[in-house]
């Protein structure tokens, strides 16, 4: 038998894996539902692919998705900037060390941090001329890609896709914190 796995490619191997392993807890825990256990192993394996693909891309340009979020947001944010607090909520990607974000994008000419004019314990951040220069640059192949990988999709799944996944994050952020069970 453990020849025959070597025989097959690393990918069906794991796929076949995880579907005997789903029969498998389905047999052993009466709360385990193989339909939603599949589901989430299929947002995780994908969530992980595009995240692969969309990192090895921005990183080629020396920075990560979280800073190209930040580069996003900012823009949108034009002259006036945006408080580092509010950016940490903004971010879609990682709320982790906004700071060290910011300090990243500086170094690179990208953005530019600014004290509060009324309150000197915030900070300002805001895009400036060469992040703008390099959000036009980058985006056009950045979202050809998305393109690329959604294109498999018709508008309708796109759109149904859409949908489902904003209904469970909804769901997920009225949930509870996790606590661990006595």
């Amino acid at each position: 038998m453990v020849q025959n796995a070597r025989r097959i490619p690393l990918k069906i191997s794991r796929d076949m894996f995880y579907a005997d392993f789903r029969k498998a807890m389905a047999r052993r825990c009466r709360q385990f539902d193989p339909v939603a256990a599949e589901t989430l192993f299929g947002l995780v394996q994908t969530y992980n692919a595009l995240e692969n693909r969309m990192a090895g891309k921005i990183k080629l340009y020396g920075l990560t998705l979280a800073g190209l979020n930040v580069l996003g947001i900012l823009r949108e944010h034009r002259e006036a900037g945006c408080p580092l607090n509010r950016l940490s909520d903004l971010l879609i990607v990682t709320r982790a060390n906004v700071t060290g974000l910011i300090d990243g994008l500086v170094r690179r000419g990208f953005v530019e941090r600014r004290e509060h004019k009324t309150d000197r314990r915030v900070c300002i951040a805001r895009i400036t001329p060469r992040g703008e220069s390099f959000l036009d640059s980058y985006y056009p192949a950045h979202y050809s890609e998305v393109g690329r990988i959604f294109k498999i999709l018709s508008a309708d799944e796109k759109m149904a896709l859409s949908a489902t996944l904003l209904k469970l994050h909804r769901f997920l952020e009225q949930m509870p914190p996790v606590v661990k069970e006595p």
